[in-house]
C-alpha cells in the first residue's frame, strides 16, 4: 500500500513539473516574439540612412543585447575598414575569437560627426563609416573571427 501512494505523490509532481514547465515554453515564446518585434523596429532605424549616421550608431550602441544578432558562426567582414578595425582591435589574440562590435568601436564617435569619411588612425585607406555601417546593417552584436 505505501508503494501506492508514494507513486500518486510521484504522479502528481511530475503533473506539476510538466504544467510549470508549460508555463515557463509560453512565457519563453512570448518573450520571444517581443524580441523579435523590438529587433525588426531597431533594424529599420539603424538602416536608415536619412537619420545622421553618429545618431543611428549611438541608438545602436544604447540597443540592449537581447535584440541584436550575436553570431555563434564565423563572420567574415566585407568592408575593408571592418577588417581593418577588427585586425587593431585583437592584435595579440588568437584566431577563433568572439567579437563584440560594441567593445571593438567602442570610442569611435569624436570627430566622426563632423567628418564622416575619417579614416582609421592606423589605416588611412579605409572610413570608419564603413565599418559602422556594416556592422549596422547585419545588427551585428558580436560574431566570431577566423583569420
Amino acid at each position: 500500500m505505501p508503494s501506492s501512494i508514494h507513486r500518486t505523490s510521484f504522479d502528481e509532481y511530475l503533473q506539476q513539473a510538466k504544467a510549470l514547465q508549460k508555463q515557463v515554453d509560453e512565457a519563453k515564446a512570448a518573450q520571444d516574439a517581443h524580441f523579435a518585434k523590438a529587433r525588426a523596429e531597431m533594424e529599420k532605424i539603424i538602416r536608415d540612412k536619412s537619420i545622421p549616421l553618429m545618431d543611428r550608431w549611438e541608438f545602436f550602441q544604447d540597443a540592449p543585447d537581447q535584440i541584436k544578432w550575436h553570431l555563434s558562426s564565423v563572420y567574415t567582414p566585407k568592408s575593408r575598414s571592418l577588417r581593418s578595425l577588427i585586425d587593431q582591435h585583437l592584435e595579440g589574440s588568437g584566431r577563433n575569437t568572439t567579437l563584440n562590435t560594441g567593445d571593438a568601436l567602442d570610442g569611435v564617435d569624436g570627430n566622426l560627426r563632423d567628418n564622416p569619411d575619417a579614416s582609421f588612425w592606423w589605416d588611412k585607406s579605409t572610413r570608419v563609416a564603413d565599418a559602422l555601417e556594416e556592422v549596422m546593417e547585419k545588427n551585428l552584436g558580436s560574431f566570431q573571427l577566423s583569420w
